[in-house]
Order: C-alpha cells, then sequence, then structure tokens
C-alpha cells in the first residue's frame, strides 16, 4: 500500500505541473500571499494497534501560501489532540513499555503546483518536508529502579520528534481574494518513531489573499 499510495501521487504531481492552463483562467489567484485555517481528520498507526489498523484524530492550524504564475510555496502549523487510551511502545531492546500519548504538533512546507482545472478552480499537487513532534507522551506501567524510569523517559523523547518527506493532492476554489480549498496528504513510514505507519490526513479549509507577493514597477519616462 505504501509504495502504491507514493507511486500514485508522484504521478498526479508530474502531471498536474505539466497541464495545459485553461483557456478561461482566473488569473486573480496569481502573485498573492494568503492566510489560511484549516482543519482536517487524521490516521496513523502504532505499535499497540494492529497492522491493518488506524488511530483516527482531528487537526486544527493555520497555513501561509505565496503564489507564483503556476506553482506555490506553503507553509502550515498544526495540532492534533489524540483521544483518551491512544498508544505507542519504546524498547530499549530488552524490554518494551507502553507510552500513552497526547498529541501531535506539526510544521510543513511544500512547494506547489497549482495548474488551473476550470475558471476560478485550481488543482493543487506538493511535495515537501513535516516535522512533526508527539507531545505529552508518557510511558505508563512501574519501573524496576529511578535508572530504569530515567533511561525509558530518554527513549520516549527520542522517538518524539521526526522529519516526514510528505506529499499533498487538492483542489482549490476561487473567489474574489478568498480560496477555500481541501487536500489529502500522505506522509510514509518512519523509523525510530512512536507512530510507525504510514499517515494519512485529509483537511481542508479557508484562505485570504492578504497582499500581493509582489508589487509591479513603474518607469517614468
Amino acid at each position: 500500500m505504501r509504495r502504491l499510495s507514493g507511486v500514485l501521487l508522484a504521478v498526479v504531481l508530474t502531471a498536474l505541473a505539466s497541464a495545459p492552463a485553461s483557456a478561461q483562467e482566473d488569473e486573480s489567484w496569481k502573485h498573492q500571499w494568503y492566510w489560511g485555517a484549516q482543519g482536517g481528520y487524521y490516521l496513523f498507526q502504532s505499535p499497540t494497534i494492529g497492522p491493518n489498523n488506524y488511530h483516527r484524530a482531528y487537526s486544527v492550524g493555520g497555513n501561509w501560501l505565496i503564489t507564483a504564475d503556476r506553482f506555490g510555496l506553503y507553509a502550515s502549523v498544526d495540532q492534533i489532540t489524540f483521544e483518551d487510551g491512544v498508544t505507542s511502545a519504546v524498547s530499549d531492546g530488552l524490554s518494551t513499555y507502553t507510552v500513552a500519548l497526547g498529541g501531535s504538533r506539526m510544521v510543513g512546507g511544500e512547494l506547489v503546483a497549482m495548474p488551473s482545472v476550470g475558471q476560478n478552480l485550481l488543482a493543487l499537487a506538493g511535495i515537501g518536508v513535516n516535522i512533526q513532534h508527539l507531545y505529552d507522551a508518557q510511558a505508563t506501567g512501574t519501573f524496576g529502579s529511578p535508572a530504569e524510569e530515567q533511561i525509558v523517559a530518554q527513549l520516549v523523547e527520542d522517538a518524539g520528534s521526526k522529519a516526514f518527506v510528505q506529499f499533498s493532492v487538492g483542489l482549490q476554489y476561487n473567489y474574489q481574494r478568498w480560496g477555500i480549498y481541501g487536500m489529502y496528504r500522505l506522509m510514509p513510514q518512519g523509523n525510530d518513531f512512536m507512530i510507525t505507519g504510514e499517515q494519512h490526513w485529509f483537511f481542508g479549509g479557508v484562505r485570504f489573499a492578504i497582499t500581493g507577493a509582489s508589487e509591479d514597477v513603474t518607469i517614468a519616462r
């Protein structure tokens, strides 16, 4: 599944980047600096859940998008709060310890292809990096000594942050200075992290063009 998801996203990204511009393209979205808010539905795996099962959570966040002619630079900050009882695990090579998870904070950035696919409608396809931190992660159970507890706490800290490659596809509808969008994002499996499988994220929101990303310069003659 991981390989198939990656191949499909790569194909979509290439196709969208090379798509011809629509004859009725609305260019008002170009060379703008958008600020926005988003919310979503997040699926992830951990060692304490079956291999074909997913934990579920909801996300909220903010984003920034700087647009050029057919590409944009996107950045976002998001917070995900897990339900009670969501756990992962860490191991010291001899023993495995269960870890209660509180939530996740993410900071990400992408280069986004933005071809027009109709009047006021853009396709979005991006590739970038996401830095993820699991907060309020606490090993549970009893420990044989304070030294063991300290070692496990360090294992939890070390396995609580990770940088991932991320792939995104979606659509944005433009209305005047507003953009309404929906996205799907895939983050492939990482190593040495308490989230052990693919991460799937469905989210959407609104963004508003606060100001232009460039200014025209007029030279008097």
